[in-house]
């Protein structure tokens, strides 16, 4: 049996993919929130970038193997008792659940880390949103793919034990304003 690490100062902010949560980080962080960026765009934005072989249409276990690996390091790196502030991480661990299933991978290895890599019990979902949801070279799935994989983030968080937030469809300014109370709250 692992013992889950619980870090009450991490927060995650996952949801659907082209929910904002990218964009709102951006925000968060100009108001000082120490933000952890998304390890699977930066992945993918960096694989291809020298045609490796990390990505998801060439080797999928690969890409999850070294997503946790870059999550974990990430994780790790700001653990230490100088760190007191809240951090934001866009995506957790758990994510990487909702990845292995999304691509068919066994993985037993994501959910033993996502057993052991603990984080604030408040986890801020970002809804899919028709309206705001576009493709990019890293983000190239259908909406409907990305409103499953919201659903399924949804499903793995609250079977890990963590107490969803529904972060709601607003201008990035008020989400992020939504986010810094709900944070704050949190932290009391």
């Amino acid at each position: 049996m692992f013992m889950r690490k619980e870090k009450p100062n991490y927060f995650i902010l996952t949801g659907a993919m082209g929910s904002g949560k990218t964009t709102l980080c951006t925000v968060l962080q100009a108001k000082g929130v120490q933000i952890s960026p998304e390890a699977t765009r930066q992945i993918l934005i960096e694989q291809r970038s020298f045609d490796g072989n990390s990505v998801i249409e060439r080797d999928p276990k690969l890409f999850v193997e070294l997503a946790l690996s870059r999550m974990i390091h990430t994780y790790q790196e700001y653990d230490s008792d100088s760190q007191k502030g809240p951090i934001v991480f866009d995506r957790g661990v758990p994510d990487m659940l909702a990845y292995s299933e999304f691509l068919n991978i066994e993985a037993q290895f994501v959910q033993r880390a996502a057993q052991i890599y603990g984080y604030n019990k408040t986890v801020f979902m970002m809804a899919d949103w028709p309206e705001i949801y576009t493709t990019d070279s890293e983000r190239t799935i259908p909406y409907e793919e990305a409103k499953a994989f919201g659903a399924r983030l949804r499903r793995i968080y609250q079977g890990l034990g963590y107490i969803l937030v529904e972060v709601p469809p607003m201008t990035v300014e008020e989400r992020a304003e939504f986010l810094l109370e709900q944070i704050n709250s949190a932290l009391k």
